[in-house]
């Protein structure tokens, strides 16, 4: 029998304790198949009750807009606008509480008339994960406005911009933001956070921000880049009137035309080397992971919680948990093997639909605490 180290022994029994209290196991909601609950996403979205879970199996649905805080895994699916929509997904005016989470195993978004998803005037967080959002021509793949947080996971964003986000918290973790046609993200008056993902722009910069405080955090591996036959000038990375936090040196970044590869007007540069926390999210009876690894060896902790808090070891943070105290899922030395945390999740329906947000933070041999990335765990 393998031992795991005492602190994946402690989220063990967290996660075991967790499923013999929660009060009740969601609503499920199933969608095609064999024997469907509903045809299509629509008539799901609009009869299932607040924090339902939406299962679909795979095949060709139709997009919607909601409210609600729903769970709605995807699986393989196609979904289509429909037909007139100006955006196939829309996620809007949340009240502040529970989150909204969409997840795919690797399903397909299509654009309607202006994107493929738009979230806004939403007070409660949001996570993407584990899809392509596959927008062509002068189409979006993600616009998020006035959001409290938003958490992406390993999604493919594609798009002309692929991203664009205003008055936000957001995150993108381990995804590829990639460009049709122009600039790849563009951030305005927000908290932006990338953990090891990559941006591409066509003839334009990868990413570009504006009045925005942003954290980038990578290993060398995934770096900002400019495509295109264009000799103008581009550079990868454009920071106007930001606070950035970043070790450059961490990140490979193709610029046109010599132009240098990040360019800061009117920026703050803090030259942090922000750790990397990679999150891995699981369904009930199999094996969820996380990885925190810093290319400078320190100490550090993972911490694990619900929802979204300002801050965590008292400096800002984007998510843990605001009403129990903070579960340290692991502690130790983090290096660039990673300070790693395996839990398996119980075979039980009662945590299906639940979201267990995760946080690094690592202290300088000054005892300087410095947050990673977050990142989550959906149950789904």
């Amino acid at each position: 029998m393998h031992h795991l180290p005492r602190p994946c022994r402690l989220l063990l029994t967290t996660f075991a304790v967790l499923a013999g209290t929660l009060a009740a196991q969601r609503p499920i909601v199933h969608v095609g198949g064999a024997t469907p609950d509903f045809a299509d996403l629509p008539a799901a979205v609009a009869a299932a009750p607040v924090g339902a879970v939406i299962l679909c199996a795979p095949g060709t649905y139709t997009g919607f807009s909601t409210q609600k805080p729903l769970r709605v895994q995807l699986g393989s699916a196609t979904v289509l606008p429909a037909a007139g929509s100006a955006y196939t997904i829309e996620v809007h005016d949340l009240p502040p509480g529970e989150a909204f989470a969409l997840a795919g195993g690797n399903g397909t978004i299509a654009a309607g008339a202006l994107g493929c998803l738009r979230l806004h005037g939403n007070g409660a967080p949001v996570v993407l994960e584990r899809f392509t959002a596959a927008a062509t021509g002068n189409r979006s793949g993600l616009e998020v406005q006035d959001c409290a947080a938003v958490l992406v996971h390993h999604c493919i964003l594609g798009g002309a911009p692929a991203l664009q986000v205003q008055w936000a918290s957001f995150v993108c973790n381990e995804s590829i933001v990639l460009s049709t046609n122009g600039v790849g993200a563009i951030v305005d008056d927000s908290l932006f956070e990338s953990v090891r993902t990559s941006f591409t722009g066509t003839g334009m910069p990868a990413l570009r921000g504006f009045r925005s405080a942003m954290r980038l955090a990578g290993d060398g591996s995934i770096g900002l880049s400019v495509i295109g036959g264009s000799s103008i000038p581009v550079s990868a990375f454009e920071a106007v009137q930001c606070t950035v936090q970043w070790q450059q040196s961490r990140f490979p970044l193709g610029s046109l035309g010599g132009a240098p590869g990040f360019v800061a007007i009117d920026t703050t540069v803090w030259a942090d080397d922000v750790p990397v926390l990679a999150a891995s999210d699981a369904a009930p009876g199999t094996t969820a992971t996380a990885r925190m690894s810093s290319n400078t060896p320190t100490i550090g902790a993972i911490v694990m919680g619900y929802a979204v808090v300002p801050a965590l070891f008292g400096i800002t943070g984007v998510y843990c948990d605001t009403v129990n105290a903070p579960v340290i899922a692991a502690f130790g030395v983090v290096d660039a093997a990673g300070l790693p945390v395996l839990a398996n999740v119980p075979a039980s329906n009662a945590l299906r639909g639940e979201l267990f947000n995760l946080q690094g933070v690592v202290w300088s041999t000054a005892g300087v605490p410095l947050l990673s990335g977050p990142g989550t765990w959906t149950i789904l």
